[in-house]
């Protein structure tokens, strides 16, 4: 199982269940998909776990979207 890693603005609570899953630019957020937060994560987390689902080549894309308009929190997630 891949390791899923989430970008945010908010402080979130680690144990704690959301239900609201923002996917990404690029993708409509999913209101009705629930997550519970693992743990805090890192920018590396977030790029590693998205390159494992695109692929390597978009890494420097990836780069560059999370130096803009931070600081932003990561978090590793679980969801259903």
């Amino acid at each position: 199982m891949l390791k899923l890693v989430i970008v945010t603005k908010k402080e979130l609570e680690i144990g704690k269940v959301y239900k609201g899953l923002q996917r990404g630019p690029w993708y409509r957020p999913e209101p009705n998909q629930c997550f519970r937060v693992i743990a805090r994560d890192t920018e590396q987390g977030w790029i590693n776990c998205l390159v494992s689902f695109h692929d390597e080549k978009e890494r420097g894309w990836l780069e560059m979207i999370a130096s803009i308009d931070g600081p932003w929190r990561y978090y590793e997630i679980q969801t259903d």
